[in-house]
């Protein structure tokens, strides 16, 4: 066999293992510090951190011991309060009005899209102090509410941005149809333009 035909076999087994290389790199990077924090959270309480030093016995206790001390039930449970009541509002709000924005004649459309897309440049860093003086005006500071209303108004320019994206790409002669039927503009988004794909 020749130098040339050697090459050419060995190229193309290179670039088999290049993938799997760069993959591993990144996996190294990945998991030696999570692997790092994990033999430290195994060590006896008041051991000085060396990095991958072998812990002296396996001490699950200290999870516990975190878990109380930090209070993450208390984090979790107020965690899942916020999602439970951002979550669906904020999608039936920006449903809402994306679905109008796409599909209906609202006078000054175009220019209330713009102001909404705004809120995508504007960084949350820039809104945190007068955000804070508005809520602390309505006696909102430090409240579920308060916190709430926050997130679903920083979700709304993201979230109206795709539904009405999703909704402009709909077959107009869908909700033509949909209205020469006699269905209302509710029946029309819950029924044609939210309904699930026929199976085929």
């Amino acid at each position: 066999m020749t130098t040339s035909a050697t090459t050419a076999i060995a190229r193309p087994a290179a670039r088999g293992l290049a993938a799997p290389a760069v993959l591993a790199v990144f996996l190294a990077v990945v998991l030696i510090p999570f692997l790092s924090l994990l033999l430290a959270a195994l060590q006896p309480a008041g051991t000085p951190l060396t990095g991958f030093a072998w812990p002296r016995g396996i001490h699950l206790e200290n999870f516990g011991h975190a878990w109380s001390a930090a209070g993450f039930g208390t984090l979790l449970r107020s965690s899942a309060v916020i999602a439970l009541s951002v979550v669906p509002a904020a999608v039936v709000c920006a449903t809402l009005a994306g679905y109008a924005l796409a599909t209906m004649e609202v006078p000054g459309r175009g220019k209330l899209y713009a102001y909404l897309l705004l809120g995508l440049s504007i960084p949350v860093e820039v809104t945190v102090i007068p955000l804070y003086y508005d809520l602390r005006a309505v006696g909102l500071t430090n409240t579920v509410p308060g916190l709430a209303l926050a997130e679903i108004g920083a979700f709304m320019p993201f979230g109206v941005f795709w539904m009405r994206a999703h909704f402009a790409t709909m077959p107009r002669s869908l909700i033509e149809a949909a209205r020469l039927d006699g269905a209302s503009s509710w029946t029309t988004l819950w029924r044609v333009s939210l309904a699930p794909p026929a199976p085929p």
